[in-house]
């Protein structure tokens, strides 16, 4: 007799089903995507046992509908699906989905996959905040791949111990699956397999399962997902000077134990310092700090009557600085070296802090389970290192190709200066970032230009300009026949500045692209936030993925042939479309092309935000009047308006930013408003 299939794994199917449909409305995906989503849900009735006459079935959900739905998280089609299967039974079929579509797949960890999953994760888990629920799940999962990573490493005897603390630090992910999973001493795949069957609870053919345990034995995890030096783009360097950019690095940031299974990537485009590369992006602690700015951003956290008093105290410590910090940390329990911030429960950080809720702890349980059953034995968790640990002894075998020089022209001003404090926050209160890089890139070029630019918006403010464009027809097409000549001679002298930046952050983000494909970094969604030029940087690469989607195209379509004919695929670069999960673009200093932003909005998997300020007078007078010798535009500048293309998302901060360079202080609210 024919094995039985829960019809619960059925319904999960159909629902899958009919949020890649919805994706279609939403996103208006090519023909390529629809190849993904077929692949997808086959990949998925796989995991779940289900034959290929189940997912044929299930296939016409796939096609756009005539009435799109815009909100993929209120899908009607849903709820038949999965209304009738038992909440707890639900959870853990997602569970091993997660778990399947990540680990046992030797192309990482799809963006387009995760977004899809989240979806279905807002469907089935009734609590107060599903996503949270989620990447809490996410977490855990992946805290486990690297105990059991390392859990072999430590064991084997074909490393010394100093060998082992090298391979710990720096090439963890060099681990191949075969090392991975010979953690069962030799534990064949049809045991793994009826242990993954049983874990998952079918009571049908475990065909699927043992494809799956295939797959999952014969790739490299660890590498696929977080890339062959375990530091992934902290540890990526360029290789040479490419077209006028001399300088440009990811830098890692977390501090949280272990490693997460996404990471975002943060731009800075205005520096009022060198610390401006990091300072805006809710990063607690900053490298290289002042002691004052160290003990403002100290009491801003635990008495902030005392920020103003700062340098007073400083004088009165004088030459007994660490005699303050110890007194500090008597007083607070920590001292402005390693300033912390409380994150709680509530955050979107992936449940970093909190009581994790009883369904939570049995979901983590069971993703402990499947592992379990596929081989994975647990390590110390003292042992986790960050991917920016990682990252550091990357550099210690490969010192880096150069150093900023701390000294910044005179013209740096305070990071507190025009009554404008920056707040410490932590970009993990509001959403789960992941791993979270900054980039730094032509610090001398940003400097000169934020100075240059800082001239101008004093003389906007000081000069009728304001009020003229403000109240009349002009205020978003600027001629140079409108503006002073006093303003017009600062225009002039900004302007060769102004095109340079703009260049080089086009080239910028042609090197961000690259290293995001390269498969030594890793397979991973990656999420890319950026302000000021920091947000043309952004734009620059998803320009760059299109062109290089194609190419991938190209490429498929041959390797194919070749496979047809008994040759194989040996791709060494990752799909482009695979790679961005968020774009958060703000302040961005470009004109409104609608063509390529729809042709970059296909390479972002989920949400793709531009945050604009019609207060933003810097754009509009460099961009509508100079740099087209006074022609009227018939395109807007994205910083400046919203950005009508389909599947785009506006936010106008005109009541937050009056200036350019507010964004630089303002990113946290901005954050909350578009809910990031």
């Amino acid at each position: 007799m024919a094995p039985q299939i829960p019809s619960s794994h059925k319904n999960v199917l159909g629902a899958l089903a009919s949020i890649l449909g919805a994706r279609n409305d939403v996103v208006a995906y090519n023909f390529q995507d629809a190849s993904y989503n077929l692949q997808t849900l086959q990949q998925f009735a796989l995991a779940l046992g289900l034959d290929d006459t189940v997912c044929a079935a299930f296939t016409p959900l796939l096609a756009p509908t005539p009435t799109p739905n815009p909100n993929l998280n209120s899908n009607p089609l849903l709820s038949p699906f999965l209304s009738p299967i038992p909440p707890p039974q639900l959870r853990r079929i997602f569970v091993f989905a997660i778990v399947r579509l990540t680990i046992m797949c030797d192309h990482g960890y799809d963006a387009r996959t995760r977004s899809v999953l989240k979806s279905l994760a807002l469907a089935i888990f009734n609590n107060d905040n599903p996503l949270v629920h989620f990447e809490s799940i996410e977490n855990h999962l992946t805290k486990r791949i690297m105990l059991a990573s390392r859990q072999h490493a430590k064991s084997t005897t074909l490393q010394s111990t100093t060998g082992w603390v090298r391979t710990a630090k720096i090439g963890l992910t060099g681990l191949g699956a075969t090392t991975v999973f010979a953690l069962t001493g030799g534990l064949a795949a049809p045991a793994i397999a009826a242990g993954m069957a049983a874990v998952l609870g079918t009571t049908g053919t475990i065909a699927g399962v043992t494809a799956a345990v295939t797959f999952l034995t014969s790739t490299s995890v660890f590498t696929a997902l977080f890339g062959a030096a375990g530091g992934g783009l902290a540890t990526w360097k360029m290789s040479k000077r490419t077209a006028g950019v001399r300088e440009f690095e990811f830098e890692s940031h977390s501090t949280s134990t272990g490693t997460k299974l996404i990471s975002t990537i943060c731009i800075s485009g205005w520096l009022r310092d060198k610390h401006d590369f990091v300072r805006p992006w809710g990063v607690v602690n900053l490298k290289g700090a002042t002691r004052l700015e160290k003990l403002e951003r100290f009491y801003m956290v635990h008495k902030r009557e005392n920020v103003k008093n700062s340098r007073n105290i400083l004088k009165k410590w004088n030459g007994f600085e660490e005699n303050l910090w110890g007194e500090l940390k008597t007083i607070y329990g920590e001292d402005p070296d390693c300033l912390s911030l409380s994150l709680g429960g509530g955050g979107g950080g992936g449940g970093g802090g909190g009581e994790k809720s009883a369904e939570l702890e049995s979901d983590l349980k069971y993703v402990d389970e499947i592992l379990a059953a596929a081989g994975f034995v647990d390590g110390d968790e003292a042992e986790l290192i960050t991917v920016a640990e990682a990252a550091d002894a990357a550099e210690a075998e490969a010192p880096p190709s150069y150093d900023l020089d701390d000294s910044f022209p005179a013209y740096c001003y305070n990071y507190m200066e025009e009554g404008k404090i920056d707040k410490v926050w932590d970009l993990r209160e509001n959403t789960n970032v992941g791993d979270l890089f900054t980039v730094r890139w032509e610090p001398e070029m940003l400097t000169e230009l934020s100075s240059s630019v800082n001239e101008l918006i004093t003389s906007i403010a000081v000069s009728s300009t304001k009020e003229v464009l403000k109240h009349t027809f002009m205020a978003t097409l600027v001629t140079a026949a409108i503006l002073p000549l006093g303003l017009l001679s600062i225009i002039e002298s900004i302007d060769g500045s102004w095109t340079i930046a703009c260049e080089r952050a086009d080239e910028a983000g042609r090197l961000m692209a690259g290293a995001l494909v390269a498969k030594s970094n890793g397979s991973r969604p990656v999420n890319l936030v950026g302000f000021s030029f920091g947000a043309r940087v952004v734009y620059s690469c998803l320009k760059e993925l299109s062109k290089l989607q194609d190419s991938f195209e190209a490429e498929a379509e041959a390797e194919a042939e070749a496979e047809a004919e008994g040759g194989a695929w040996d791709v060494t670069w990752r799909e482009p479309k695979s790679v961005v999960g968020n774009v958060l673009m703000m302040g961005s200093p470009l004109h409104i092309n609608l063509k390529t932003f729809e042709r970059c909005r296909l390479l972002v998997a989920d949400r793709f935000i531009n945050v604009y300020s019609s207060n933003d007078l810097v754009l509009k007078l460099l961009f509508n009047s100079k740099r087209l010798s006074g022609a009227v535009l018939l395109h807007g500048v994205a910083g400046c308006a919203a950005v009508e293309a389909q599947g785009v998302e506006n936010y106008d901060v005109s009541t937050l930013i009056a200036s350019h360079k507010d964004y630089s202080v303002c990113v946290n609210e901005i954050v909350k408003i578009v809910g990031f």
